[in-house]
């Protein structure tokens, strides 16, 4: 199901299980740095969100690229991290991360390109996708399924980029 409403993990007896939460679209778990994660998959939104709270990265997690798009124009300069699925319905990741891109610039004064740039370079985009293909106008990519120690290794790359 795609939509609005997003997946959590509970303790229960020990084991993790995944279970529906009523919120709009969004799930956020704290940490002193900031990430979007959209995926029309909710359980990928889980694992990845999970992940990213063990670096002491807060989360955001949407399912809806368009939901997702409207939140980073409202958010995107609290942002540090997006990560966008490859294959979402109606719009891919590729064409997502265009849009917001264009979103930073149209945000800042039409003479002052140079800093639509500087704000978008302070942005890190990750690409996850099942996908060997490369982007080059992502900052990262990430094999799907995502392991926690190919994320740190991302993720440490990136600070230093």
């Amino acid at each position: 199901v795609h939509g609005a409403s997003l997946l959590s993990l509970k303790q229960i007896g020990g084991l993790e299980k995944a279970t529906e939460i009523d919120i709009k679209s969004s799930h956020s778990y704290s940490g002193s740095v900031k990430a979007l994660v959209i995926d029309d998959d909710q359980f990928s939104i889980v694992c990845l969100t999970k992940m990213l709270k063990e670096l002491n990265i807060q989360c955001i997690g949407i399912s809806d690229p368009y939901q997702g798009l409207a939140y980073f124009k409202d958010h995107y300069s609290e942002l540090r991290y997006v990560f966008l699925d490859h294959h979402m319905p109606g719009i891919n990741g590729p064409e997502l991360l265009h849009k917001m891109k264009e979103e930073i610039r149209n945000s800042v004064n039409g003479n002052e390109h140079r800093i639509g740039n500087r704000i978008i370079n302070d942005h890190k985009f990750v690409l996850c996708s099942g996908d060997d293909q490369k982007f080059e106008e992502f900052d990262g990519q990430l094999k799907k399924p995502v392991f926690p120690n190919d994320l740190k290794e991302l993720i440490s790359s990136l600070i230093f980029s």
